[in-house]
């Protein structure tokens, strides 16, 4: 699935809608690589001309018989089973000569916690701002889901511009140990 000769930059792809800033920061740097491959764990169609249009270097690979996040489970121990990981895994993984030698992904459970464990106050009024810290406050536990799941009900919020795509992509976009690595091996 992911070409044994060579280095390539990886990740996982849900959906256009949510995951087009990941994508686009990927893209940014898929230049270090040999290619930027996106695998998605269900069969569509669309994937390979909606990638070949938005990110012109980037190659779309199916994989509903979720192989490749099957890989990653064992190799990394995942703890959710291939069919959750096909819903939840977000992230980023860099492989040479066939072997994944860098891998990165969102935090696939405590999501809540991991979050405010991650970012301080500030960052947050940052990244946020008032209007922001007020949708936030309104998220909780019974909407972690909707929050932090890339294939739960697309927010329709009109207060969001783009708060739950961050969430979603909060610990790798920008990734800076994924920056650091490029700058160190392929530069």
């Amino acid at each position: 699935m992911i070409p044994t000769e060579g280095c390539h930059l990886v990740t996982h792809y849900h959906n256009n809608l949510l995951d087009f800033e990941h994508l686009s920061y990927l893209h940014q740097l898929s230049d270090a690589f040999d290619s930027f491959i996106c695998v998605t764990s269900h069969s569509n169609p669309l994937i390979h001309p909606t990638i070949q249009t938005h990110w012109p270097r980037a190659q779309a690979i199916e994989d509903p018989q979720c192989t490749w996040v099957s890989s990653l489970r064992k190799t990394f121990h995942l703890d959710p089973t291939p069919e959750q990981l096909a819903i939840s895994l977000r992230c980023q993984a860099v492989y040479s000569n066939g072997e994944c030698v860098q891998f990165w992904h969102q935090p696939l459970s405590d999501h809540w916690t991991r979050f405010f464990q991650y970012h301080t106050n500030q960052q947050l009024i940052q990244q946020f701002g008032p209007e922001g810290m007020e949708w936030l406050r309104d998220r909780n536990k019974r909407t972690v889901a909707s929050t932090f799941e890339p294939t739960v009900g697309i927010s329709m919020d009109r207060r969001d511009p783009g708060w739950r795509s961050y969430m979603l992509y909060y610990m790798l976009q920008p990734n800076k140990e994924l920056e650091q690595w490029i700058k160190h091996n392929l530069s």
